[in-house]
């Protein structure tokens, strides 16, 4: 999985890296802050103040990947 926050310099490319993973035949899923309502967070999600709703998207895919 490859989270990308919408004011993240890598915003702009993590979709290459999701579609370089695919056509190499990994498995990947590209979830999109913005996507899910969280908005302006940049590289470094883990030092926003809204850390604990990205650290909940993260959760709920751990979760829904049977990994938790």
């Amino acid at each position: 999985m490859i989270l990308t926050a919408e004011a993240s310099w890598k915003a702009a490319e993590d979709h290459g890296t999701v579609d370089f993973l695919l056509q190499a035949g990994a498995r990947v899923e590209h979830l999109r802050l913005e996507d899910r309502d969280i908005h302006g967070n940049g590289h470094a999600m883990m030092r926003e103040l809204n850390s604990d709703a990205i650290a909940g998207v993260l959760a709920e895919w751990i979760e829904g990947q049977g990994l938790a």
